[in-house]
């Protein structure tokens, strides 16, 4: 649920001239990798805790649209 809703929240934003980035986290839990999806506003969570970053360590870089652009 939480990627189809950053997902959808971060195509808004950005459809509307709103700079963002999609996040995507995990972590360890058991042997099992959790996944976590966020979207970012400078830099700060803005669908999610601010700390979100802490429990769920995202990925060095967000995702840009220009990764997508195959699917316009």
């Amino acid at each position: 649920n939480c990627l189809t809703r950053s997902l959808y929240l971060w195509w808004l934003l950005r459809r509307r001239g709103v700079p963002c980035e999609l996040r995507i986290g995990v972590r360890p839990n058991g042997g099992r990798l959790l996944a976590h999806a966020w979207v970012e506003h400078t830099n700060i969570p803005i669908n999610d805790r601010n700390d979100v970053g802490v429990d769920f360590p995202p990925f060095d870089e967000g995702v840009s649209p220009s990764r997508f652009s195959a699917f316009r």
